[in-house]
């Protein structure tokens, strides 16, 4: 999992940690509210967030393919995305070269069109294969790079991606086994490993210094544990001591869920110095099984000590982070 972010985050807080602050406020007037939540999915799991969590991104991986979705698209979107990418390779020079396109095919209700191009002149250089699935009001750009060996390969899979790809209301939840993406699922029952990474960045509507993200991954290698990657990346950027003196510890080990799955893990929270109220940082890992697509990594991040935009002082405090992050993290589950 990618934890390099956690470091960075770690790093904007050492860089005003100087700053004199203000005696940190202890009583909040937040209003969080934990009861009333809706439903998310990621990657093979669902969880819970508050009613005005506001999802601000997504990145999706799936088999080596990279997906992108547009929500409230329509055959124009689709025709305007198509041409765009196209263009690129249309020229058919030594330098870019449209390798071959299929015709405007329409199935059930996705319009599905897919072209290959190249640049470079080097006869072994990368192709790139794209497929545009428009189904119910949202489009995915679905693309590869591949080796002139495996087109048929990457082609037969690109194929059976689409024909496994449907469009999601953001906030369902699928029955069926697979991979939900961003505004969309890929039914996959894992009897046969890809490896998957998906992510989902949040707001919190009225909270302006509160970040939270989830990323489920499908791991092919074992990698170390959270904490062990955690310091590692701290070490590498030469500021382990100074965050670790900076940021008081709150807890970090072992973490296991309360409730239902009953998912192992690792978690590290610390206090996030602000000029106002602190806020705290929060990471939890499950670690998954390596090649077991149906137990696949799932990270948690909440951050309610976000400083950008001017922002002098946590929208929540510590005590309230940490309820939400164990809110969340204890609503994690399969599916």
């Amino acid at each position: 999992m990618n934890t390099n972010f956690k470091a960075v985050l770690f790093s904007a807080a050492v860089l005003v940690s100087g700053c004199s602050q203000a005696k940190n406020v202890e009583e909040s007037n937040s209003m969080l509210d934990l009861k009333n939540t809706k439903d998310w999915c990621v990657g093979r799991y669902t969880f819970k967030l508050p009613k005005n969590a506001v999802l601000t991104g997504g990145t999706d991986f799936y088999n080596s393919f990279q997906i992108t979705s547009y929500a409230n698209a329509n055959t124009a979107k689709l025709n305007y995305e198509y041409t765009d990418a196209i263009n690129e390779y249309n020229a058919n020079t030594k330098v870019r070269k449209l390798i071959f396109e299929l015709p405007t095919k329409v199935s059930g209700s996705k319009t599905i069109k897919i072209f290959s191009g190249k640049f470079g002149s080097n006869p072994i250089s990368p192709m790139d294969l794209f497929g545009f699935v428009l189904d119910r009001g949202t489009l995915f750009k679905i693309e590869i790079s591949y080796v002139k060996e495996n087109k048929d390969l990457v082609t037969d899979e690109l194929h059976r991606i689409i024909n496994a790809l449907s469009a999601r209301s953001i906030n369902s939840i699928p029955k069926e086994k697979g991979i939900c993406i961003t505004n969309g699922f890929i039914q996959d029952d894992g009897n046969n490993f890809r490896k998957s990474k998906n992510t989902l960045p949040f707001d919190l509507s009225g909270y302006p210094s509160v970040k939270m993200s989830l990323q489920a991954e499908a791991l092919l290698n074992p990698q170390a544990d959270l904490l062990t990657t955690m310091k590692s990346n701290l070490k590498e950027r030469g500021i382990y001591s100074l965050t670790t003196s900076s940021f008081k510890t709150i807890r970090k080990g072992t973490k296991n869920q309360t409730g239902g799955e009953r998912l192992t893990g690792q978690e590290w929270l610390s206090q996030a110095p602000m000029q106002g109220q602190n806020g705290a940082i929060a990471t939890w890992e499950h670690a998954g099984t390596v090649q077991n697509a149906l137990d696949p990594v799932i990270q948690l991040n909440v951050d309610s000590g976000f400083d950008g935009n001017n922002i002098k002082t946590s929208s929540l405090h510590e005590k309230e982070t940490i309820q939400l992050y164990e809110f969340i993290l204890n609503s994690i589950r399969k599916f």
